[in-house]
């Protein structure tokens, strides 16, 4: 917020209930757990493996854009096919089966 705050004026920050939980939300749920959930799966998965799970998330938010309303731009949906195309490629890479068959 320090940050924020130096690089332009701030209009005013109304906490209300509903800002409060969505920052517990989160803050929480969105980053405490995704930490947890990913330091358990570093014992039981590759590296490779959770790497590519971090791919989707641009597509996430940008299907969440979709969902809310907008209209996403032609690079949008190049992104997102390049990013669905790279989560190929490495799937059904030797290397992936290979990693796979050593993690087990």
């Amino acid at each position: 917020m320090a940050v924020s705050r130096l690089a332009g004026p701030w209009v005013g920050l109304a906490w209300s209930s509903a800002s409060v939980a969505a920052l517990l939300v989160l803050g929480v749920a969105g980053t405490g757990l995704a930490y947890a959930v990913w330091f358990w799966l570093l014992g039981r998965a590759s590296l490779l493996q959770l790497g590519t799970a971090l791919f989707p998330v641009p597509v996430v938010g940008v299907v969440a854009g979709i969902l809310t309303g907008d209209r996403p731009s032609p690079a949008d949906l190049a992104g997102i096919a390049a990013v669905l195309a790279g989560m190929g490629v490495i799937s059904l890479s030797p290397l992936a089966s290979a990693v796979a068959k050593a993690a087990d």
